[in-house]
Formats: structure tokens, sequence, C-alpha cells
């Protein structure tokens, strides 16, 4: 907003669509198309990078939770495999995983045009998906999924979550939080950033 990259008018749309997909109104597929449509469509994906990495060299820090932070931290410290998976554009889930050093990442896939310019959406990450990837992950690395923690804040990542033998709820949704506790999962406070990830 600062830097009028996109009008002012938009922020209530954004933060309506963004909490009627948190609270189950809307899919995944709305929200992302209303932010291919008025945020990234049709510029180029360089300077949507750029943008990313300003951002993200002046909020990344304040936006980590430092519980879920230090429980990175020391994963890393204790050589575990980490992996960021997202629903949020690949573009911006690479920017973070490699400023935290992630061993790897997964994010939507935006398709680009033959001028490198945001054209659409060709795959949008869902639990389902995350939960594949953990499958993958563990055939290809010979571990178990049982030995895994995965991180999550939406009930959207239940299947994600199930996929694996340690789930964490961190700031979780209504939903989540109900199972969680049914469940007798880990719950944990935070921020909406680093809440999606796997480690072993």
């Amino acid at each position: 907003m600062r830097l009028k990259l996109f009008p002012l008018i938009l922020v209530p749309y954004f933060i309506l669509i963004y909490f009627s997909c948190k609270a189950g109104i809307l899919g995944l597929a709305r929200l992302h198309a209303g932010a291919c449509r008025h945020l990234f469509f049709q510029k180029s994906l360089k300077d949507i990078q750029g943008h990313v990495d300003n951002f993200l060299d002046l909020e990344l820090q304040s936006m980590l939770s430092p519980e879920i932070f230090k429980r990175f931290e020391r994963a890393k410290f204790d050589d575990h495999y980490t992996v960021l998976l997202s629903n949020s554009p690949d573009f911006i889930v690479e920017s973070i995983a490699k400023r935290l050093q992630f061993n790897a990442w997964e994010g939507t896939k935006y398709s680009l045009d033959s001028n490198k310019k945001v054209s659409g959406i060709s795959h949008i990450l869902d639990g389902e998906d995350k939960a594949h990837y953990v499958k993958q992950i563990a055939k290809n690395l010979k571990i178990s999924t049982q030995k895994m923690f995965a991180y999550s804040d939406s009930y959207l990542d239940l299947p994600f979550l199930e996929s694996v033998g340690n789930p964490i709820a961190v700031n979780p949704d209504k939903k989540l939080e109900k199972i969680a506790s049914l469940r007798n999962w880990t719950i944990l406070s935070g921020d909406p950033t680093l809440n999606q990830f796997i480690e072993f």
C-alpha cells in the first residue's frame, strides 16, 4: 500500500475474502482468484519477486512467532529435514523458505505467459496435496511418517496433519482447535506466518 502497488479500496475486499476463507465460507480457489486478478495478473514475475523481497526485508522477523521459530531453529540445529508447505503463491513461499533456510518448499503455482508475466493459477496446494507430499518425501527419504512433525493453523490442512505421527495445531481456527483438542494434539499459540511446515 505504501508503494501504491494496489488501490486502498481493495483492502476491505481482501480482508473479507481472507476471513471468509478462514471461516470455511469461501474456498481457496476464490481466494487465489481474487489475489491473481487484483494483485498479480499481467505483472512481471521479476517485479513481484522484488516487491516480495523488499517486504520481507522489512517485515519477516516481526511476523515470526517466537515459540514456533524457536522450534524451527531447534529442528535445524538437530539437523532435521524441514519443508515449508503453504497454499500461498510459490514465489512468496520460495522467498521465505530461502531466507529461513528450509531444505525444501512447495506453494500454489501461478502460471506465466511468454513474457514471464502472471497469467493465471495452474495449481492450488491444498491439504490433500500436502498429505501426498508428506507420503512422497517419506518414501523418497526412506523415513516413517510417524516420525514426522507437521504444523498448521487451518482446518483445511486436516489431511496434512493426519498424514504424520506428530500433528501440531498452531494458533488454530475454531474447527481445527476443536479437532485437535478431541484428539489430544499439541496446540500452540503463534502468528499466521511459519505455521505450515514439516520436520523430521
